[in-house]
């Protein structure tokens, strides 16, 4: 744990290069626009689906706030292991989904190499 600055604080030049867009910024996003996103796992929720193909709920802290990404069954097959065993996350490609007035999540497309 680093209290001097938050874990993402070194590669926030790369993220920004790359067209990340902060956690304090998505609700400027509208409904459905692709964005990048990054952060660290501060939760991870895979609940059983009637379906039974599996759905993980992550939260994603970037410094600047959190962001709730969903990734479905088709977003996990080439990145199961990033879900499972990692605390820190690559940058995530996926769109935005309006869950209420001031609150959203997003539903993710792709997982990115590491910054």
């Amino acid at each position: 744990m680093d209290l001097q600055q938050h874990v993402l604080t070194p590669h926030l030049p790369e993220l920004r290069r790359r067209g990340c867009t902060p956690a304090e910024r998505l609700l400027e996003v509208r409904t459905d626009v692709d964005v990048l996103v990054a952060g660290v796992r501060v939760a991870t929720r895979t609940p059983p689906v009637r379906s039974g193909r599996r759905v993980a709920f992550l939260t994603l802290d970037d410094g600047t706030g959190c962001v709730d990404v969903t990734v479905v069954a088709d977003a996990q097959e080439a990145t199961s292991h990033h879900l499972l065993h990692r605390a820190s996350l690559p940058p995530v490609t996926g769109q935005v989904r309006r869950t209420g007035p001031r609150g959203l999540g997003v539903r993710a497309l792709q997982l990115h190499a590491t910054p």
